[in-house]
């Protein structure tokens, strides 16, 4: 209602430097572009009605009779703003011979302020759904593309082609409202764990949150009290050194995002047939394996792990005895999600 209307302004400069005297005629360098830009994005994307106060039937009970009555079921927000991000990207574009060889380099760097965020509210305030969209903080992402493409042959007969790209991304929170942990919930709702990922000041968005998983508890171990003290049990890292295992003793334990991207594409043609083979990696990222954890919980089927499982006679085991256990978020469950894929072949 108050923010409306918001002010967008971009500009972007070049310089194709292979038009001029000193490079014109050049043989080799058949294309050579510096490149700059500067601007600012709005961004909108909320459901529609998302800023009103919404109310929802209920029914309840007046004297012995059942009546139908209604319950604010959502805030309103009349000083939501749009989120904005500030980018700057610095790149150069060069063709050898003939532009038998591309090559393109861009940096970039890309402020966003007052994010669009679902934030959680407290439970007492009794809504049906405890959350508001509020612009909440400030996030950086910064990082470097490059790409590659390269004609290998071409002829009557024959072509053949490769592009090469490489991506690399840093994200950061950069402010968040008063400094304090925002968490999210990402797991499945019959696990009953509220703290799944955590958004924190300088730390990359959707970090896994949890216990340091540090293996079995063994016979004559000294071990902080904990959910677990028998032998067999799960041991978790006291992390404050109080000699309580708590929530406080939660941190994070995993970066869904990867240190860099890549892929390669291969294009060959011979004639009247023609093959294309496409190749994508992923380096670095982690995965919270919500699966493996369900079936760890001794609740439902297990893996073939649980044949090895902590007994009083196969206690050299990184998995805890059989029983059923509460399904709490850990670095046992936090895996390398690095990959190369074929993705494509035609």
């Amino acid at each position: 209602k108050n923010h409306k209307y918001a002010f967008f302004p971009s500009g972007a400069i070049g310089w194709r430097m292979s038009n001029e005297n000193f490079l014109k005629d050049n043989n080799t360098i058949s294309n050579w572009k510096w490149r700059a830009s500067y601007g600012v994005t709005g961004n909108q994307s909320i459901g529609a009605y998302e800023t009103l106060a919404r109310f929802g039937s209920i029914y309840t009970v007046v004297g012995d009779q059942i009546v139908n009555g209604v319950a604010v079921t959502k805030l309103a927000n009349d000083n939501l703003k749009w989120e904005s991000s500030y980018q700057t990207d610095l790149g150069v574009d060069i063709g050898l011979w003939n532009n038998a060889i591309s090559f393109t380099f861009d940096y970039y760097n890309i402020q966003t302020k007052d994010l669009l965020f679902a934030r959680p509210l407290p439970e007492y305030i009794g809504l049906e759904s405890p959350y508001q969209i509020q612009n909440v903080g400030e996030l950086e992402n910064r990082g470097i593309e490059i790409s590659l493409s390269t004609r290998n042959i071409s002829n009557d007969k024959m072509t053949w082609s490769t592009d090469f790209n490489f991506s690399k991304n840093n994200n950061k929170v950069k402010k968040l409202p008063d400094g304090d942990d925002i968490f999210i919930d990402s797991a499945p709702s019959h696990f009953l764990q509220g703290q799944t990922q955590v958004l924190r000041e300088g730390e990359s968005v959707g970090a896994f949150y949890g216990y340091v998983y540090e293996g079995v508890i063994q016979e004559g171990m000294s071990i902080p009290d904990g959910f677990e003290n028998q032998p067999g049990g799960e041991l978790y890292k006291d992390l404050n050194g109080d000699g309580q295992i708590n929530s406080e003793d939660k941190t994070i334990i995993g970066n869904p995002n990867p240190d860099f991207t890549a892929s390669i594409n291969n294009s060959f043609t011979y004639k009247g047939f023609d093959l294309n083979v496409f190749f994508q990696a992923s380096v670095g990222n982690d995965i919270l394996n919500y699966t493996l954890l369900e079936l760890a919980a001794g609740s439902s089927n297990a893996t073939t792990e649980a044949l090895n499982a902590w007994t009083p006679t196969n206690t050299n085991t990184n998995v805890p005895s059989a029983g059923i256990r509460e399904k709490r978020i850990t670095s046992r469950f936090v895996y390398d999600g690095s990959y190369v894929r074929l993705k494509n072949l035609s």
